[in-house]
């Protein structure tokens, strides 16, 4: 670390950065951090890096910095190019996406909701859990679109490979609110139900 022969203005490394510097040009042209700092907010983190503001201009008027930062700057453009590319085409994957949710008899697939909600507390092993048709309509509602939700799970499941793509976790909300909007067009009793968990997971 430099000593400085008089107090001047120091940059914190975001600051540098900011200015269009990148960490490798940081390196390059700066090296050594100027003064370090302990961070007032994570004092178990790494110590804070200051540069001088002298420095930083007098290496910002060099041709080879110039050059280098247009060069960075390029590379960006490219790269928001081909991030906003493949944001498109995970959006028009899921459009293209044909929901099929299965139809059943309306007491029937109470029936199976109740089954599914047995199976999947005693898979937890937890087996205090219990439903029955004599249980309120709200409550069936509920385990009969999860139900169903979880009849359509291969559609959610289709993008877990997306996962760290552009615009993934957008993706898996336009999943779900497809299928939320394929069940409740199926079974119409239900869409007050899907509405309600579609808002209950976007929160």
């Amino acid at each position: 670390m430099r000593c400085l022969d008089a107090p001047e203005k120091l940059l914190l490394l975001t600051s540098v950065l900011e200015r269009g510097w990148t960490r490798a040009m940081v390196e390059m042209f700066l090296g050594v951090p100027d003064q370090l700092r302990q961070n007032p907010r994570h004092r178990s983190g790494a110590l804070m890096r200051f540069y001088a503001l002298s420095r930083i201009e007098a290496a910002e008027q060099s041709v080879v910095f110039v050059e280098r930062k247009a060069k960075a700057q390029e590379r960006a453009k490219r790269g928001v190019a081909v991030a906003v590319r493949k944001y498109q085409e995970l959006l028009d994957r899921v459009e293209a996406l044909h929901i099929d949710v299965p139809k059943y008899g309306d007491e029937d697939v109470v029936w199976m909701a109740i089954d599914h909600y047995h199976r999947l507390w005693a898979s937890r092993g937890e087996y205090s859990k219990y439903a029955s048709l004599g249980d309120s309509p709200a409550f069936l509602g509920r385990i009969t679109v999860n139900f169903l939700r979880h009849a359509c799970s291969r559609y959610e499941d289709e993008f877990e490979q997306a996962y760290g793509e552009i615009g993934a976790e957008n993706a898996r909300r336009m999943i779900r609110g497809r299928v939320y909007g394929a069940i409740a067009r199926r079974y119409p009793q239900y869409e007050g139900e899907c509405d309600r968990q579609l808002q209950e997971r976007a929160t």
